[in-house]
């Protein structure tokens, strides 16, 4: 019986691929022998680059030149028709080696696991593939809090600071995100037996509430951001977006007065000291 390395020192005969007319799928023994073969091929990362994020936006030279191999060694009765067939059953195949190789040498930092390369790869294929494998997983946490954490349009405040937490890491002890090093909850939440309506009415509160309007548009153009990079379909555009977002500051209100009158138990209840 043939196997997959029988195939490969096949010189003046190949292999002919039986399909099933109805299902478009190999049959018999080819059938395992074309999946196993293919599977052997797409180790070859010099024909095939693993430093891609999707197989349909591989290169189509770089499929032609493995379709091209296929044909060296198998048989078609309809090359055209089944060069699809084949392309796609490839691209599944190289899908599960990087699964391997990401299993068998990914480390907990990125340094690291460019550090840890197989033996087989080329260091510049590796940098690449290593750079998206750990784009994605920032993206692929990012989008599974925020979808495992859907809140109101009304309350995004609230929403992003429960993300960031969970993916960038919680806010330091004793301040508040996203109004810098400055005021902490003790500082904007206070008790006091002060009527809401002389609160609601004071200058102080107005002054509060102009800048806590300011900071919730900072705040909602920053949803925009992220929504703007779990989208991104390149590492140029995802590694732009990501240094670009590394570099943002905390934003820091400006003009708050030093709020000498406590303000009323009933807004820290309703969240409305704190962004």
């Amino acid at each position: 019986m043939v196997t997959s390395k029988d195939v490969w020192k096949l010189q003046n005969s190949k292999v002919i691929v039986h399909f099933d007319e109805d299902s478009g799928q190999p049959i018999g023994d080819s059938a395992g022998l074309l999946g196993s073969w293919l599977g052997q091929l797409s180790n070859d990362v010099n024909l095939i680059p693993i430093n891609y994020s999707d197989w349909r936006s591989v290169s189509p030279h770089i499929k032609e030149r493995a379709w091209e191999v296929v044909q060296s060694k198998f048989r078609f009765d309809d090359p055209m028709v089944r060069k699809e067939y084949v392309i796609s059953t490839l691209g599944s195949r190289c899908k599960d080696v990087k699964r391997r190789l990401w299993g068998e040498y990914s480390k907990d930092t990125r340094s690291e696991t460019v550090q840890n390369r197989p033996d087989n790869v080329p260091e510049d294929q590796w940098f690449h593939f290593v750079h998206m494998r750990f784009t994605e997983k920032w993206k692929e946490e990012l989008t599974m809090v925020m979808s495992q954490n859907p809140r109101p349009t009304t309350n995004v405040s609230a929403s992003l600071d429960d993300e960031y937490a969970q993916v960038f890491g919680p806010e330091r002890h004793g301040r508040v995100r996203c109004v810098g090093r400055g005021p902490t909850p003790s500082k904007l939440v206070r008790r006091s037996t002060v009527t809401r309506t002389e609160i609601e009415n004071s200058e102080i509160v107005v002054q509060l509430k102009t800048e806590l309007d300011g900071l919730r548009n900072e705040v909602k153009g920053m949803t925009t951001f992220i929504q703007q990079l779990i989208g991104t379909s390149t590492v140029e555009q995802a590694t732009a977006l990501a240094r670009a977002f590394a570099n943002i500051p905390n934003p820091r209100p400006t003009n708050i007065p030093n709020v000498t009158t406590p303000l009323g138990t009933n807004d820290a209840a309703n969240g409305n000291s704190t962004i």
